[in-house]
Parts: structure tokens; C-alpha cells; sequence
């Protein structure tokens, strides 16, 4: 029975647990001792598939016990077991990915980035492998709920918790891989297709009523454009994308009535967006500056000469500080933002 399987699976990982109590701190990699650390590695795999097949919510918070502690031993073998670990990283996220939940979901991306952060550039071969099944379950999980669905109800429940806990983590791991100059992955051929979805997500998330992942989003966005806008490393298509696409929204997510200009929060949000327009400026310079200036801040009613004044300011700032920009920026869609609403 269910029950009998995860009394079984309890007793696994007590044994998990305790192992990864006694081994952590040890460097067992730096001696030549990584091979017999596979076996548990592989029953902290199978433990977390045959958890994800019960399918009996009363058990769920058991089952996330028993879990988390197969995740507790898989970071504790990062540092144990070392590069070593790094070949087994694919089997293990085409295991347990494709039957992964948001609260599961959410461990897997937190193991991805403690592996990006030990391992960076080592860990590329890898992370090329898994990344596309790890992004397109974080897309299918996160679309499963829209935010206007949760905007129904006056609780959220811990579901959209969830749900929110992984968009926050995927958005992580996209920032990790620029942190860590291994964003290149995403550049490939092979990988466009996930690509694209991505950058279609974070233009989602950066009209989400939280201002965390608002933030994010366009922090994510900017090192896109900082990267493959450059004449250094120029990803084929992406200056047209940045000029029709993420421009526009840079200007329209302020523009919503939701968007609070008092949030501290949105303050942050705007340093990234004003940031967008200093990277795009230096970076496709004139066709930049014609496009936000002459065209999409004049349609929205900015009188041309305040646009041309506020490119002007984009041209002369400061790019490790913004906050004058911010500010200017921050005047001139608040004198466009509806009279009726607090802003």
C-alpha cells in the first residue's frame, strides 16, 4: 500500500539524512574518494522520483519531509564528491524534473544554483543539457496560474505561493548565469527555441504585480541587451527584439495604474529600466535614441521636447548613478499617469 511505501521511504531518508549530517564539510574529492558517494546520490534521486508518483495529498507534507532530505544530501555531495558530480547532474534532472511540482520544482532550482555558483564555466557542458527541460517545466509550472486568476481571491493560497517561490528562483538562475558570465549557453542555435520562451516570460513577470519579480525581469532584460546588443558579442536578431519588444515595455509597465511610484520597491524597479535606456543608447546609440525619443514617448502624449530632453539626460548620465535619471524618469510618467489614481 501507500502507506506501507512510505513508511519505507521515511526509514531511506533518515539514512539520507544522517549521511549528509556526517559528510558535510568533508572533501572526500581532493583524495580520490568521489566513486562510492554515486550509489546514495543515485537513491536520493530514485527517493525523489518515487515521491513525486504518490499522488496522495493527505501524505504531501510527509513526502516534502522525506524529500527535502534527499535534497539536503545532494548539496552536501556537491562539496564532497566536487567536479565529479558535475557528469551526473543531466540524469538527475531528466529524472526528476519531468514529475517535479512548484514546492519541488523550487529545490531543484536552489541545487541548480548552488552548482552554478561552486562549479561556474566548469559546470557549462552540464547545465547546456539541462537547462532546456528545467526551463520549459519552470515556463509550464509558472503559466499554470495567471496573475489575474489569483487577483480573484483575497487569500492566496499556497499553491500561487508556490507558484510565485518559482518564478522567483527561475529568475534567479537567469541571473546567476550572467553573474557568472555562463549565459552564453542561451546564445546557441540548439537553444533559441528556449530562448525565446524565456524572454517571453520575463516580459510577463515584468508586468507582475510584485515588484520583486518586476525587478528582476528588467534586470535580467538589461544584461540581455548589455550583452547581445554589444558589438563585441551581438546575438543575431536580439537589437530588434530589445527595440520592439522590451523598449516599449520599459515605458508601459510605469504607465500602469497598478504600479505604485511610492513602492520603495518600484524604485529599485526603475533604476533597471532607466538602466535599460542607458545600455540601449550606448549600444545601438541613434537608432536607440530614435525609437524611445521620437517614437514611442511622443505617441504616448510626452511633448517631444521633454523626450528629447530626457534622451539628452539618458546620453550624459552617470551609469553607476542613475538615481538623477531615475528621478527624471520618474517625473515625467507620473505627469502621465491618470489624475484620479494615487500615485
Amino acid at each position: 500500500s501507500q502507506n506501507q511505501t512510505i513508511d519505507t521511504l521515511k526509514s531511506h531518508a533518515q539514512i539520507m539524512k544522517a549521511m549528509s549530517q556526517v559528510f558535510k564539510g568533508c572533501n572526500f574529492h581532493r583524495i580520490g574518494l568521489s566513486e562510492p558517494f554515486i550509489k546514495p546520490l543515485d537513491n536520493s534521486v530514485t527517493i525523489i522520483q518515487v515521491c513525486q508518483r504518490i499522488k496522495q495529498q493527505s501524505s504531501q507534507e510527509e513526502l516534502n519531509n522525506i524529500q527535502s532530505s534527499c535534497f539536503s544530501l545532494l548539496h552536501t555531495l556537491i562539496q564532497v564528491m566536487g567536479n565529479s558530480i558535475i557528469e551526473h547532474v543531466p540524469n538527475i534532472i531528466s529524472r526528476i524534473v519531468p514529475g517535479a511540482g512548484a514546492w519541488a520544482l523550487c529545490n531543484i532550482l536552489t541545487f541548480i544554483h548552488n552548482l552554478i555558483e561552486t562549479f561556474q564555466g566548469n559546470f557549462i557542458p552540464a547545465l547546456q543539457q539541462a537547462f532546456p527541460l528545467l526551463a520549459n517545466r519552470a515556463l509550464q509550472i509558472t503559466s499554470s496560474v495567471s496573475e489575474s486568476q489569483s487577483n480573484n481571491n483575497l487569500v492566496i493560497s499556497e499553491f500561487e505561493k508556490e507558484i510565485i517561490e518559482v518564478k522567483k528562483l527561475f529568475s534567479l538562475t537567469l541571473s546567476l548565469l550572467f553573474k557568472n558570465k555562463i549565459y552564453g549557453i542561451l546564445a546557441t542555435d540548439k537553444m533559441r527555441p528556449v530562448l525565446n520562451s524565456t524572454l517571453d516570460y520575463l516580459l510577463k513577470c515584468a508586468t507582475s504585480n510584485d515588484m520583486t519579480i518586476c525587478k528582476s525581469s528588467f534586470s535580467i532584460l538589461k544584461n540581455t541587451i548589455i550583452c547581445w546588443t554589444s558589438q563585441l558579442y551581438p546575438l543575431s536578431g536580439y537589437s530588434d527584439f530589445v527595440l520592439q519588444k522590451i523598449l516599449p515595455m520599459t515605458i508601459h509597465v510605469p504607465l500602469q495604474t497598478k504600479f505604485n511610484l511610492n513602492d520603495s520597491i518600484a524604485n529599485h524597479v526603475l533604476i533597471e529600466i532607466v538602466s535599460c535606456h542607458y545600455h540601449i543608447f550606448q549600444n545601438l546609440q541613434e537608432t536607440g535614441q530614435t525609437v524611445l525619443c521620437v517614437n514611442i514617448l511622443p505617441s504616448l502624449g510626452i511633448d517631444p521636447s521633454i523626450a528629447t530632453q530626457y534622451g539628452e539626460m539618458i546620453k550624459n548620465s552617470n551609469p553607476k548613478d542613475l538615481t538623477p535619471l531615475r528621478d527624471a524618469f520618474k517625473q515625467m510618467i507620473r505627469q502621465k499617469r491618470p489624475e484620479n489614481v494615487d500615485t
